[in-house]
């Protein structure tokens, strides 16, 4: 038998944690009417007892054998006596319960049993009950829950059921899943029993401390055991492939890199589209917060080819302790979003941490570690082949070989042989991380300690290049005796530190194969004109060191019945400092060049206020829900780049030995917002409800200038299950139609890095009028869907499928006056932007009771997003970025008809081979997916636990057969094999035109025009088995004599294998650069809890 209150056992390192004292409280209510009130989405059982304890000081007894203690549940009780929820609980699995001296014990149903448990519930004074139980059509109910507080039993096939010695006097409770309970105080020795059916359970979310239930609203979400499976850093890794609509791809597979993220597609141009994430509340700075730096690519990089900076753009994402995280709320559409006002125009996420709670005490420690590697390699030419290449292409150009600019061919070994991609990326990373947790308590207050330590490095060929994480959090909560008041602060600081080469070096894998040695004397070899020595960007190095502190406190109080008021204060504090070296070391001595270094900072911090109080009342069979409140919410970011020159390599680090400065960018922005929300909720018969939301709008974001604006949002669904009509099926057993109609707006215009988009006013103002020349405002956003859900043979199976259409008008672009000026203002523009589509979720629960349970669930989604209107687009400059009628993420192509068999080089629509004819980019290409999502299956057998997860979309993505190297083959870089089905006599009819040497050449310049064709684009399918986690609990019986509460081993892996058609190094990177891949990652780890 098993406590599931965990003792400390007697280890010697940990000897100063132990002995915690737990404070039992004296109880007059008896055990089974102490009544519980607690809401959560697949939980573990355990957890769910942990909960009873807290709040009745009633422990529980089992035997895991007969009750997993980490299977998962979902439950929602609100002032529920435990009788009820321990019914709902163990009578499905054919157990029951006893009380005894401040505990409950588990046990199987036995007839005639004559077990010392068994007999401590039969009494002197007893009776026994019989009876049939119905629906309201009056067909029998299989497993129907019939209990009292010391016996329960569970109905037949044909709905019957028998209580034999039970107490006289004995409360009568009747339950099941999908049906409103019921309780007889008086009743016969054979009685006949109706239930009637009850809505499903209620989702939840979380707006800054106040709990709303919503049946209006699309709300997807991620479990703890989900954010369990896999050995990631940034939580936008756990949520891939998990949630309809929401589509997540990684920049960069680097250690501490970003992603792209696009919930419901992209409602603005300019303007920031990723949705709002909140941590318990409290906003994180944008994904974006670092991007200022990528507009500084021109000014950072010496070379005109703009190689992509390795970690330029980090995610403030990265700066989350994965393991402090206990849910994830995806809320989609305009009524799930409504009280966030303009900062949830584009959606909302909500990152819930966990929290400590009564008379938890506990050590958790969990270690992980494993290795990375990339999981493809393209086939180049090797050194034979590439000098054939070079060979030909110097006599297509119709010129002699020069030591000038042919020496990769005359000075060099064209029989030595490098291949430079495994060179780069062809290492293994090596990941380890290692959390910690401790939870306590003590009377009312209530404690959690986690620490955190993360080291990863990376795949490149030297062991300085790597990623540390570190971070602790500190969370009290309190709770009065009457539960009235309550408290929860927390507040936690993680930092990290990035070492990357200045320049991602996987870009070098077309480095020519022939190259001569690295090094020579000690020093980077620099001979033979070798002056592009890729170990130059190993000396080259990019330094970021980032932290965030946090800290948030929260009050509820409850001063009567169907009444609550909160007030909710939180911050968070950013810095984020990279430093760039380039030592003279690193320099061909040619050059003659200076060293010099990049700082580059940013300071962002956040301070939020919320307040709010909500009343509920029951009127007969309507139910009324009002919330009203006020947010207030401050911003402020400082960044700076400054560039340094050193006469020498010993100062590169520090900015006090320079001798020459140059300063590159300082902006300074506040901003702050403030809104005053209400939302009310009506619910008639537990099938009808309408939510009504507004909330008016106040910021200063746009230009500094402050304007106001009122939003409003109605929600409505039926839950059609609940009509009589609908009982007459045995198949189906829940039906809900819900929709929601809103107007919101988004205010997080960006102005732009570059004046390649801009409006120019003085060429439009005759056409609009004034109304450009108006105060700016937010971007309105009118969003609409309509879902219907569905159940299966007792919700055995599953579904939902939601169509969806928002509209966003009123863009806010960046304008001059003129084009003599460059000043930009932000102004509205009439274009409108639509986001529709369909989203499809099914679960189902294949086996969900006994030792083996099979849970399986799949999404898709099919986005569909176009520029809908865009006044007088040809005469501006957004023409050479965006086509009426396409998605905002398009790539706008030159239409190549393939190689003039007789001259041998590229052929385009709308200028033929002709360089300075070809102008028109006819072709838009879409890089929004044609549809998306995952396949989750989860199977549970005995102690053993197999998580599996497969991603798979179809979209495009740029062609890595062509176009792999920046210039034209034959120039000196090496390309794929695919480049020797080239083009070599007249009348030859292949895809790749003759080679040349120089970019200069009408072959080469062609080759540029290639490059922004539609031969680029390729259309990619892919099925990705993005994480597996097969993991192993102890069982009881070790537990017990290992003295500890659990343990868990488990092996992880992500992105495992890879079925697809695309021919590039990951379908999952849309660009058309040469960048890290995602690796494959296994690792193998331990959690054990003492």
């Amino acid at each position: 038998m098993r406590r599931l209150i965990p003792k400390f056992s007697i280890i010697a390192i940990l000897a100063f944690l132990t002995a915690i004292p737990l404070t039992a409280q004296s109880q007059v209510i008896p055990p089974g009417e102490r009544t519980i009130t607690y809401t959560a989405r697949k939980i573990r059982i355990k957890d769910f007892f942990e909960t009873v304890w807290e709040q009745t000081r009633l422990q529980a007894f089992y035997n895991d054998e007969q009750l997993d203690s980490y299977e998962i549940i979902s439950v929602d009780f609100k002032n529920v006596p435990l009788d009820k929820a321990l019914a709902w609980l163990l009578n499905k699995r054919r157990l029951t319960w006893s009380y005894r001296r401040g505990t409950f014990v588990i046990f199987p149903i036995k007839k005639n049993s004559d077990t010392a448990l068994s007999r401590i519930i039969v009494a002197a004074n007893t009776r026994s009950v019989t009876g049939i139980v119905c629906d309201e059509k009056m067909r029998p109910l299989p497993g129907v829950s019939v209990f009292t507080d010391t016996i329960g039993s569970v109905t037949d096939a044909n709905g019957r059921f028998k209580l034999a010695d039970m107490k006289r006097g004995s409360i009568l409770q009747v339950r099941k899943s999908g049906y409103k309970p019921m309780l007889l105080s008086s009743y016969a020795d054979s009685i006949s029993i109706q239930l009637i059916a009850l809505v499903a359970p209620l989702k939840l979310i979380d707006v800054s401390g106040t709990q709303q239930r919503q049946l209006t609203a699309s709300i997807s979400g991620v479990s703890e055991k989900d954010i369990e499976t896999q050995p990631a850093s940034n939580v936008l890794s756990i949520i891939q492939g998990r949630v309809s609509g929401l589509y997540i791809n990684q920049t960069t597979g680097l250690p501490g890199g970003g992603y792209n993220i696009r919930l419901r597609g992209r409602n603005s141009i300019e303007s920031i589209t990723d949705p709002l994430i909140l941590i318990d509340g409290v906003p994180l700075p944008p994904l974006l917060t670092n991007n200022f730096f990528e507009k500084q690519k021109t000014i950072l990089q010496q070379d005109v080819q703009l190689i992509p900076l390795a970690n330029i753009a980090s995610s403030p994402l990265n700066l989350l302790s994965i393991h402090d995280i206990a849910s994830i709320e995806v809320l989609k559409d305009a009524d799930a979003t409504a009280l966030y006002g303009t900062k949830g125009a584009n959606g909302v996420i909500l990152i819930i941490s966990k929290t400590p709670a009564p008379g938890e005490q506990s050590l958790t420690v969990n270690i992980y570690s494993g290795i990375g590697q990339a999981t493809r390699f393209l086939r180049l030419l090797d050194s034979k082949q590439y000098t054939e290449m070079r060979r030909q292409a110097i006599r297509n150009d119709g010129r002699a070989a020069s030591t000038i600019s042919d020496y990769d061919i005359l000075l060099w070994d064209t029989t030595k042989y490098t291949d430079w991609q495994r060179r780069m990326i062809g290492g293994t990373a090596h990941i380890t991380d290692a959390s910690l947790e401790i939870k306590g308590s003590r009377r009312q207050l209530f404690w959690r300690l986690s620490g955190l330590y993360r080291a990863e490095s990376t795949v490149y060929p030297s062991s300085q290049f790597n990623y540390r994480k570190g971070s602790g959090r500190a969370q009290l909560n309190y709770s009065d005796k009457k539960g009235k008041i309550k408290t929860a602060a927390s507040v936690s600081y993680v930092a990290d530190r990035n070492i990357l080469p200045a320049v991602d070096v996987t870009s070098f894998s077309t480095t020519p194969p022939t190259t001569p040695e690295l090094y020579a004397g000690g020093k980077l070899n620099f001979a033979n004109d070798f002056g592009n020595n890729p170990y130059v960007n190993f000396l080259q190095k990019s330094t970021e060191k980032s932290s965030i502190g946090q800290g948030f406190i929260r009050n509820t109080y409850a001063p009567a019945a169907g009444w609550l008021i909160n007030a909710a204060f939180g911050f968070n504090y950013m810095k984020n400092r990279q430093v760039q070296v380039y030592p003279m070391s690193s320099f061909n001595p040619k050059d003659s060049m200076t060293a010099y270094s990049n700082f580059l900072d940013n300071r962002y911090q956040t301070t939020m206020f919320d307040a709010s109080t909500q009343w509920k009342k029951q009127f007969n069979n309507t139910r009324v829900s009002v919330l009203f409140g006020t947010r207030l919410f401050w911003e402020h970011m400082q960044q700076e780049g400054v560039q340094e020159y050193f006469a020498n390599d010993a100062s590169l680090y520090g900015r006090s030995g320079a001798i020459g400065t140059l300063e590159l960018f300082k902006p300074d922005s506040n901003f702050r917002a403030g809104s005053i929300y209400a939302r009310a909720e009506v619910k008639r018969n537990d099938k009808y409800i309408v939510t009504f939301t507004a909330s008016r709008d106040n910021s200063n974001r746009i230009n500094n200038q402050n304007y106001s604006a009122v939003y409003g949002t109605v929600g409505a669904a039926w839950v059609f299950s609940r009509e009589r009509w609908f009982n007459d099926s045995s198949f189906f057993s829940y039906g809900r139609l819900h929709g929601s109609w809103g107007y919101s707006g988004n205010d997080q215009y960006r102005e732009r890095a570059d004046t390649s988009k801009q409006i120019v006013l003085m060429d439009l103002l005759a056409g609009f009028g004034n109304s450009l020349a108006r105060a700016p405002h937010a971007e309105k956003i009118r969003k609409a869907e309509i879902a219907v859900e569905m159940g299966f043979l007792d919700d055995k199976l599953t579904g939902t499928i939601c169509y969806y259409n928002n509209r966003s008008w009123d863009q806010l672009l960046t304008a001059v006056y003129s084009n003599a000026l460059n000043v930009g203002i932000p102004v509205n523009y009439p274009a409108v932007i639509v986001n529709r589509g369909v989203e499809v979720d099914v679960a189902a629960q294949w086996f969900r009771s006994g030792p083996l349970r099979i849970n399986s669930s799949i999404n898709i989604s099919f986005p569909d997003t176009k520029l809908l209107d865009f006044p007088h687009i040809e005469e501006q400059d957004y023409r050479n970025f965006y086509r009426i009628g396409a998605p905002l993420d398009v790539a706008l192509t030159y239409g190549m008809e393939g190689v003039d068999a007789g001259a041998g080089l590229y052929k385009f629509a709308y200028g033929g081979s002709d360089p300075q004819v070809i102008q028109k980019r006819p072709y838009a290409k879409s890089l929004v997916p044609v549809f998306y999502g995952g396949f989750q299956n989860n199977i549970v057998y005995k102690g053993f636990q197999l998580d599996l997860l497969f991603r798979f979309a179809r979209q495009n993505n740029y062609n890595a057969d062509f176009g792999l190297a920046p210039e034209a083959p034959g120039t000196m870089y090496n390309q794929p094999v695919t480049v020797l089905d080239r083009w070599q006599e007249g009348g030859d009819n292949v895809p790749v035109q003759r080679y040349t040497t120089n970019t200069g050449t009408v072959a080469g310049r062609l080759y540029k025009f290639a490059l922004l064709s539609d031969k680029r684009i390729a259309a990619v399918n892919y099925l990705r088995l993005q994480s597996l986690m097969l993991g192993y609990q102890w069982s009881d019986r070790l537990l017990k004599r290992m003295k500890i509460s659990s343990c868990r081993l488990y092996l992880q892996g992500v992105n495992l294998f890879t079925i697809t058609n695309y021919k590039g190094r990951d379908p999952e990177l849309i660009t058309d650069e040469d960048i890290y891949p995602s690796l494959r990652v296994m690792t193998a780890g331990i959690q054990l809890s003492l």
